[in-house]
């Protein structure tokens, strides 16, 4: 599934059983959030990773 935000960027997200992560693609550049599911009602974010490029943007 991929959502756009207000400034353009793409989000796209991908979701398995009970691990998923978001994803932003920006001039060649990857960033992502990934996360566990704990139940129905709760994620656990387990990484973040962005490459210095896209920090402070």
């Amino acid at each position: 599934m991929t959502s756009p935000t207000s400034n353009g960027l793409a989000i796209q997200r991908e979701e398995g059983d009970s691990k998923g992560r978001y994803v932003v693609h920006l001039d060649g550049a990857e960033a992502e959030l990934t996360y566990s599911r704990a139940g129905d009602s709760m994620i656990i974010i387990d990484h973040t990773e962005v490459p210095g490029a896209m920090r402070g943007s």
